[in-house]
């Protein structure tokens, strides 16, 4: 599903949006045993290149999370919650790039 603005705060229109946890941009987190930077798709395993530590994808919530990488121009995106007390993981993304933006689909 194209989304044709992006979310108020940003007060720009988008090029190109998702929406749904499925269609997450992918993801950068860091390992809790060794600190790593590791590459995650959304429905990939966590799979730590440095310590082989491996955790299924439901466990993204348990990583800190360091960035979203937009899937259109590759570069690094602004993400938030807007629920933080009832929503682990991100609501959001927006690429500053290319405008690019990301719906997680809650209701």
């Amino acid at each position: 599903m194209d989304l044709s603005l992006s979310i108020p705060e940003a007060q720009t229109t988008t090029v190109k949006g998702d929406v749904g946890w499925t269609s997450r941009p992918p993801a950068r987190v860091r390992c809790p045993r060794c600190g790593d930077e590791i590459s995650q798709t959304v429905r990939a395993p966590i799979d730590c290149p440095g310590c082989r530590l491996k955790r299924p994808a439901e466990a993204f919530p348990d990583f800190e999370l360091l960035a979203m990488r937009c899937p259109v121009c590759g570069c690094d995106m602004a993400f938030g919650r807007r629920h933080p007390n009832v929503i682990a993981v991100p609501e959001y993304a927006t690429c500053r790039q290319c405008q690019y933006h990301w719906e997680l689909e809650h209701f």
